[in-house]
């Protein structure tokens, strides 16, 4: 396992998502759900929408909660309540390219490759000795919320 270093736009953000994540134990979902919507504003008590969905929704080891969190929020911030609102698009273009940007930066957008779990008992198990929540997960989140603020801000200009 390789310790992962990134750098991110939006520094105050990421060592919030940060704090959330690693200093208070919040599952990736939460934590990059919360910090998006602390972002725009927003109740960050809607990031308990989220609670279910880390470790790869539920701990089953699928799409990683960093993505599922970030996902959350975006539909929060931009979803429609009925379907005479509008359409849906936008959202799913964010969602397919915040897949791409997974797969393109991380190799996977399931949390049970990144985590080694897909490879069976003894590598999860390296993974966690070697601190994998803090050396590959937290940046992970950190980068899904980094990325996220500057799509959304981006569609939310347009949107206006």
């Amino acid at each position: 396992m390789k310790k992962i270093e990134m750098s991110y736009r939006h520094k105050a953000d990421t060592d919030y998502t940060r704090e959330k994540f690693a200093g208070e134990k919040l599952n990736c979902a939460e934590a990059s759900c919360k910090a998006v919507l602390r972002y725009f504003g927003q109740d960050t008590a809607l990031s308990r929408a989220a609670s279910a969905f880390g470790g790869g929704i539920g701990g089953q080891g699928l799409t990683c909660g960093a993505m599922t969190g970030c996902l959350i929020a975006a539909g929060l911030l931009l979803g429609r309540d009925e379907a005479k609102d509008g359409s849906t698009a936008a959202l799913y273009t964010f969602a397919q390219e915040l897949s791409d940007y997974m797969r393109q930066n991380f190799g996977s957008e399931k949390c049970g490759a990144i985590t080694c779990r897909d490879e069976g008992e003894a590598a999860a198990q390296a993974f966690k000795d070697a601190d994998g929540r803090n050396n590959v997960c937290a940046p992970i989140v950190m980068a899904c919320v980094d990325y996220t603020i500057d799509q959304l801000t981006a569609l939310r200009a347009k949107q206006a």
